[in-house]
């Protein structure tokens, strides 16, 4: 059996480094919103991100998607297939066919 001066210890230690992980989670280094996002002169119109910020929209071609969209949203004329903006914008008349299957 362990000495109870030994287990007191490893709950310390234990302790000690969830209060630490748990202020860096908190700190803005682990933080995926950007406050600062700004949404000039976009090309393809404009979207709101997984935050809510409004940015501007991907174009054909474009990656695009992943969890929560993280990748960007497409602009009108669009939608995303295989994590790339298909279709026509309505922005630029630009189009791009992605292919029928993912891989």
């Amino acid at each position: 059996m362990p000495a109870p001066q030994l287990t007191i210890h490893c709950w310390l230690i234990v302790l000690i480094v969830g209060i630490l992980l748990q202020q860096a989670l908190r700190s803005d280094a682990f933080t995926l919103c950007k406050t600062n996002a700004r949404a000039d002169n976009c090309a393809h119109g404009l979207t709101t991100d997984y935050c809510g910020n409004t940015v501007c929209a991907k174009g054909p071609g474009e990656r695009c998607g992943g969890p929560s969209n993280v990748l960007g949203q497409c602009g009108e004329g669009m939608h995303c297939k295989c994590e790339v903006c298909s279709g026509c914008s309505i922005e630029t008349v630009e189009c791009h066919f992605a292919k029928a299957t993912c891989f």
